[in-house]
């Protein structure tokens, strides 16, 4: 599904970032490094530019990566790489033990918005597992997700599988 909705886009279809994006940059002031779990079209990654010194988005879609390595090109976007992992893989796991490897404790946070709700409960198992493997005491993850109070509303990609969250 979002190989297809990805590349499908242009690339001035970055709009303006997510009000949890917004919370999260001012929540963690003085964090270094973002990780952009489930990046997607690099929305929030992008607007994460100028508030962290690294800015690393993570997607398992092909289509969504090709489509933020074309736009921080295009707009000289130096501070951001992105890179394609899906977080069930164990490369997930090896991708961030090295991002850390440059960091000192309490400088990276690990973002993720409207991901989590798009894991089966093994993806989410391993998610986790290799978070809890690789972050260190004073490093912050922030999660954004769907809900079962959210199952009724309308969506804006309703094809997609969604698990909503008890």
């Amino acid at each position: 599904h979002w190989d297809s909705y990805y590349s499908s886009l242009p690339l001035d279809e970055l709009h303006v970032p997510s009000q949890f994006a917004v919370f999260v940059a001012s929540e963690c002031r003085g964090a270094k490094t973002i990780v952009d779990i489930g990046c997607g079209n690099g929305r929030d990654s992008v607007f994460f530019s100028p508030h962290f010194e690294r800015v690393i988005g993570v997607d398992a879609s092909e289509a969504g990566i090709a489509f933020c390595n074309r736009f921080a090109v295009a707009n000289s976007l130096d501070n951001i790489s992105f890179r394609e992992y899906s977080v069930a893989d164990a490369g997930f796991g090896k991708l961030l033990e090295e991002i850390l490897i440059d960091s000192k404790p309490g400088e990276v946070v690990f973002y993720s918005r409207f991901f989590l709700h798009a894991l089966t409960t093994e993806e989410e198992a391993s998610f986790f597992g290799s978070l809890m493997k690789a972050a260190r005491k004073g490093d912050r993850l922030a999660l954004e997700y769907r809900t079962v109070r959210d199952a009724s509303g309308e969506k804006q990609t309703p094809q997609h599988y969604r698990r909503f969250v008890s």
